[in-house]
């Protein structure tokens, strides 16, 4: 619309001067809550529709009669442009609809329970409003396929996803007749979509892959075993008809860009659906060592490779918490300032760093962890960044250490890298935006990087 209001709205310059207006043409974006809805006006000053050339188009395209035009009042007729096929225009142009009327804008306005409305004046320009009900809901959301059927899953619940076969080497094991995955030491509850949904079995198939939804609601997780995974979308959520809506194992409904409608599964409601979350059946072992996992704490690392020990490579982590971003870096652009190693990172100066204290490289690329400080960002330099994990087990960090702990991460020795000890072990960085006069014939104005001392990077 607003490119309409551009192409066919808004007067050539030599037109507008003619007519009194200012050259440059204007068109007005704006949107406010009122009574439950969002309202969206878009305004221009052009030429506003052209009556005789709408009459004329209604006619020719036997819409109506000269006669019932006659007695129609000027609103009335400028809403014809709503109508399929229906266009002013002498040409199409890539700047506005290329041919795209404004039935389609009308029809998708209409799927989200929307309306538009339309002022136009003759020579003084045009104002559209759409609105639209405020209880309209987008979400990010995960769709999975069950044979030819789709379904959308907020992707706000969807915690990971694992792809199963026969050549697997976690296989889906029973405990009194329910299905549980073991996901990194952690019993996972399965429940196998199809079948809640009563849909039929398909042949089976030598090496069929099936995918687990890891989905965590509340303080519970489960794993949905879902045919196929697709992509992510955008979707907008509408509610379920009264017709489906005593299932709680759907939310919403949603219609997809290749037109095909689908239903937005309710993870709470799957849940419940399934028991999940009241008793879930299991031997008085298999009880006590998931009460006994759950009580023990859960600590997202990030696990990177980092130099030589007498041949092999050293595991270490950090806390996931404290990172920042990750980053590769051109040692190449490594500079030294107050004897310390920095690059040059987002217009400031980045101290940057090695686990094992030892001078940093000066060519080929390296992986950086990039963490947070009081007093800016700092870098730390690894051979290698090769897992995000989830330890669970008792850890006692200790803060005044650089290796803050030593624990069994996927079966080897793993370092725990305190963070808090870099940013306290080396000269602390200098805050953006000082000014800082330095005793020289003339005074020298610095302003912001993530340095150390300025006047000792100035010499």
């Amino acid at each position: 619309m607003v490119r309409n209001a551009a192409d066919h709205g808004i007067e050539a310059p030599e037109e507008r001067i003619m007519a009194g207006k200012p050259e440059a043409g204007k068109i007005k974006l704006n949107s406010w809550h009122e009574g439950g809805h969002i309202i969206i006006e878009i305004a221009d000053d052009g030429k506003g529709l052209p009556l005789d050339r709408i009459r004329q188009k209604i006619v020719e395209n036997r819409l109506a009669t000269e006669d019932e035009l006659d007695t129609m009042s000027t609103q009335e007729i400028q809403q014809f442009i709503f109508h399929a096929g229906f266009s002013t225009a002498e040409k199409i142009t890539s700047v506005s609809g290329r041919g795209v009327g404004m039935d389609v804008v009308m029809s998708n306005i209409q799927k989200i329970s929307g309306s538009i409305e339309m002022k136009s004046i003759e020579g003084k320009g045009t104002t559209f409003t759409i609105k639209i009900p405020l209880t309209l809901a987008i979400v990010s959301a995960l769709i999975v396929g069950i044979g030819e059927d789709r379904f959308a899953i907020p992707q706000l619940d969807v915690r990971e996803l694992v792809m199963i076969s026969q050549q697997s080497a976690s296989k889906i094991e029973t405990v009194n007749g329910t299905p549980l995955y073991r996901l990194r030491d952690r019993l996972l509850p399965l429940i196998d979509l199809r079948k809640l949904l009563k849909m039929a079995e398909p042949p089976e198939q030598e090496n069929a892959v099936r995918y687990i939804t890891a989905i965590r609601v509340g303080a519970h997780s489960f794993g949905l075993i879902v045919d196929k995974v697709f992509d992510t979308e955008e979707i907008v959520v509408k509610p379920v008809t009264s017709l489906v809506r005593h299932l709680p194992v759907f939310s919403g409904n949603t219609i997809l860009g290749d037109g095909h409608v689908i239903m937005i599964l309710d993870p709470s409601g799957i849940m419940n659906a399934a028991g999940i979350g009241n008793t879930t059946p299991q031997t008085q072992g298999e009880e006590d060592a998931m009460n006994k996992l759950s009580a023990r704490a859960e600590l997202p690392l990030l696990l990177f490779e980092d130099g030589d020990i007498t041949g092999g490579k050293s595991v270490k982590a950090v806390p996931l918490n404290n990172v920042s971003r990750l980053e590769e870096i051109d040692m190449a652009n490594v500079e030294r300032a107050n004897g310390q190693a920095v690059i040059q990172y987002r217009d400031s100066l980045m101290p940057i760093y090695r686990c094992d204290g030892q001078p940093v490289a000066a060519k080929g690329r390296k992986p950086v962890i990039v963490f947070s400080t009081r007093n800016g960002l700092a870098g730390l330099i690894v051979n290698r960044i090769f897992d995000i994990t989830n330890y669970i087990g008792e850890v006692n960090i200790d803060g005044s250490k650089q290796v803050a702990a030593s624990v069994i991460v996927q079966g080897h020795a793993t370092d725990i890298i305190n963070l808090d000890y870099e940013k306290t072990s080396h000269p602390p960085a200098v805050n953006t935006d000082i000014d800082v006069d330095i005793d020289l014939p003339m005074s020298i104005r610095l302003n912001g990087s993530n340095g150390h001392n300025h006047s000792e990077v100035l010499s």
